[in-house]
């Protein structure tokens, strides 16, 4: 992985990523110099997913290890782990199987004529050939990505598991994959897997029965909600990712400026649905304190409930007059192309 891609992961969670313990002894480097930039993707949403949990739960001496490609996945250690922590990283584990470690794009496990093992695209590198099926593996092959196939195999392999079917794009298979995998021992612990207006938005939703519930699974359902909104729903890429770390599909929509794709809401880790804080603040010119303005609060159903204060409301039903509008409904629907 490139330099500058570890070193955003240490700006951005330096609670995670020390290479010093606490009496100041350094200790061997995090990252494995044969980890490759196409899983950046998702050791940052790994890192979301820890770090949240490092706030909510008071893990504080929690620390990544060892960060490794082992068998050809992604591997982490850590000290100071938890239940929560555990199922989020084995979630990574596993998907990394299904993303190539060169590019991020959707890949399978590979060998070559000495025996290593690396997960590429297909054809990405000269003298890799996928594994045999009858292979040995330490995890079960992933779906893939590759359309309409890999949600019927999905739903083939796990139909015991699911109560109301599976809604996703096809881009997200693995990430439901990732999902389900850790009730294989159980049965009809989830209720429905969706994504919000078929992964436009960049949301994941898991419907489960919250009493049967385990820390470990909780994690592995935090991870996967993170990571849809850094994969692209229609090919399965998470990469390749600029020097900022955002991915080259998101990019393409949200142009040069665009911000870091994020969820709308995630899961804690009691498998409470939390929604993001978004918010917008003043001081503005109808709303000269520093206090919200504007607040969204986003739904685990997909609707959104806005809080208009009254100096933007004020300026709301002003421009609703002005536009012969009857209300600020009205003009609401006018603005979204209702």
């Amino acid at each position: 992985m490139r330099h500058e891609l570890e070193q955003l992961l240490r700006a951005r969670f330096p609670v995670l990523y020390r290479d010093a313990d606490e009496r100041g002894q350094e200790r061997p480097p995090i990252f494995g110099s044969d980890l490759g930039d196409g899983w950046f993707a998702i050791l940052q949403a790994l890192s979301e997913v820890l770090a949240a949990r490092v706030e909510r739960a008071g893990l504080k001496n929690i620390r990544v290890l060892r960060i490794e490609r082992l068998e050809g996945g992604m591997q982490a250690h850590f000290s100071g782990e938890d239940a929560f922590v555990d199922g989020a990283a084995a979630a990574a584990s596993h998907l990394s199987f299904a993303v190539s470690m060169q590019s991020g794009k959707p890949g399978r496990l590979m060998t070559n004529d000495i025996g290593e093992l690396c997960t590429l695209a297909p054809g990405e590198l000269e003298g890799w050939k996928p594994v045999p099926k009858a292979a040995k593996r330490r995890h079960p092959a992933p779906v893939g990505a590759d359309g309409a196939r890999a949600l019927r195999l999905l739903e083939q392999r796990y139909e015991h598991l699911i109560n109301d079917g599976i809604d996703i794009p096809p881009g997200w298979a693995n990430l439901a994959e990732v999902v389900l995998a850790p009730f294989l021992v159980s049965t009809n612990e989830v209720e429905l897997i969706a994504a919000w207006d078929s992964g436009s938005v960049g949301q994941l939703v898991v419907s489960r029965n919250r009493q049967h519930l385990s820390p470990y699974e909780s994690g592995a359902i935090a991870f996967a909600v993170r990571m849809a909104a850094l994969t692209d729903p229609g090919t399965g890429a998470c990469g390749p990712v600029d020097d900022k770390g955002v991915p080259d599909w998101w990019r393409r929509l949200a142009g040069p400026t665009g911000a870091h794709p994020t969820p709308w809401g995630v899961y804690s880790g009691d498998g409470v649905w939390r929604p993001r804080k978004d918010i917008f603040s003043g001081p503005v010119s109808c709303h000269p304190r520093p206090t919200p303005v504007i607040r969204a609060h986003h739904f685990e159903s997909g609707a959104v409930q806005l809080t208009i204060y009254k100096g933007a409301a004020n300026v709301m039903r002003g421009m609703a007059r002005r536009h012969g509008k009857p209300g600020c409904a009205a003009l609401l629907a006018e603005l979204l192309r209702l």
